[in-house]
C-alpha cells in the first residue's frame, strides 16, 4: 500500500491478496473541507467468477454525520453480476441507504468470507433499504439463492425476507427443491439495532 502527496490530499495505490483472491485499486483521498472524500480512480477485486471492476466515479464521503456512498458498483467482468450501494449510513441523523445485488455467485461470497469455495455452487439476488434516523433506523433485507450447493447441501431455491422497525426484528425464510416448498421458518424477536450506542441491545 502507497501513499503520495499531503495529508489533506494524498493519492493512494495498492494490492493484495486474500486467500485465492486478490485485489488492486487506486485513488484520492481529500480531507480538504468537510465532507472529506474517497475517490476511486480504479478498483478490482479477483473472485472465482472472475474480475470484479468498480465504477471509476464511486466516491466514498464522510463527515461528522456519517458515511455517503456515490456511485459505487462492482460489475463481473466475465458475465452477469452486479453489487451496488447508494446513499448515507448515518452515525446521527437521518438515514437513507439502497443496495442491490445481482447475480452473486456463492463461491465468491465464499472467497470473500476467506472460505474454501471448492464443492459451493449457486448465485444470490436481492436488496437492502435503510431508512429512519441512527436511533431508530429501519431495515428491510430480501434475498433469494438459484441453484445453491455447499458440499452435501442442496438447495434449488431458497428466498428470505428479514424486516426491522420500532425495535422488532422480523425473518421469514423459504427452502424448495423440485418445486415444493420444503422448510418455511418465521421468526420474530425484539431486539435494539440502534446505529448509536444504547444501554441494552
Amino acid at each position: 500500500f502507497q501513499l503520495h502527496g499531503r495529508p489533506d490530499s494524498l493519492n493512494w495505490s495498492g494490492r493484495s491478496r486474500y486467500g485465492f483472491g486478490a485485489w488492486v485499486g487506486g485513488g484520492q483521498w481529500i480531507a480538504v473541507q468537510s465532507p472529506r472524500e474517497l475517490l476511486f480512480d480504479s478498483l478490482a477485486v479477483s473472485l472465482v467468477s472472475g474480475p470484479w471492476l468498480a465504477d471509476p466515479d464511486a466516491v466514498m464521503a464522510l463527515d461528522d454525520s456519517g458515511l455517503t456512498f456515490s456511485g459505487l458498483s462492482f460489475r463481473n467482468k466475465r458475465g452477469p453480476g452486479r453489487v451496488a450501494v447508494s446513499g448515507r449510513w448515518p452515525v446521527q441523523g437521518a438515514a437513507s441507504l439502497e443496495g442491490t445485488i445481482d447475480a452473486l455467485q456463492i463461491p465468491d461470497i465464499l472467497l470473500l468470507a476467506l472460505q474454501d469455495p471448492e464443492g459451493a455452487s449457486g448465485e444470490l439476488s436481492g436488496t437492502v433499504a435503510m431508512t429512519g434516523r441512527a436511533r431508530n433506523a429501519a431495515f428491510e433485507l430480501t434475498a433469494s439463492v438459484r441453484g445453491g450447493a455447499y458440499r452435501q447441501y442442496r438447495s434449488p431455491y431458497a428466498q428470505g425476507v428479514v424486516s426491522y422497525r420500532d425495535r422488532r426484528l422480523t425473518g421469514d425464510l423459504e427452502l424448495h427443491g423440485l418445486g415444493e416448498l420444503i422448510v418455511k421458518l418465521i421468526a420474530e424477536l425484539p431486539l435494539d439495532l440502534s446505529l448509536v450506542g444504547v444501554q441494552q441491545r
